[in-house]
């Protein structure tokens, strides 16, 4: 079971948590992929997303805390790698002018 594991949430270990718990507070968004989670017979604190116990039983849970839009950002990424094109090139998110950005025209250049 995927009870009895320990969380850092907000810089501070809390738990051990039961099942009922973890899925609350996964709901809150208390805990996400990237919190670190421990438990007795483990070598240290991991991210949830790298504990297959806690992904096995919450992923579902943890998956729909994506926002909208990075699963299309994130799949483009993947169709990147996979073609091992220039991933770095990439940005994601919304465009300068939406994000409250203005775009910086370069001078003419004069001949």
């Amino acid at each position: 079971m995927s009870a009895n594991f320990h969380f850092s949430i907000d810089g501070k270990p809390v738990g051990p948590l039961d099942e009922q718990a973890i899925r609350q507070r996964i709901a809150g968004r208390e805990i996400t992929r990237e919190t670190l989670a421990w438990r007795d017979g483990m070598a240290g604190w991991q991210p949830v997303g790298a504990i297959p116990e806690l992904i096995q039983a919450y992923g579902d849970l943890l998956a729909s805390q994506v926002r909208p839009g990075m699963k299309q950002c994130q799949h483009i990424l993947k169709l990147i790698a996979e073609a091992k094109g220039p991933a770095g090139l990439i940005q994601c998110g919304p465009p300068p002018q939406a994000a409250g950005q203005r775009l910086v025209q370069q001078p003419a250049v004069e001949q």
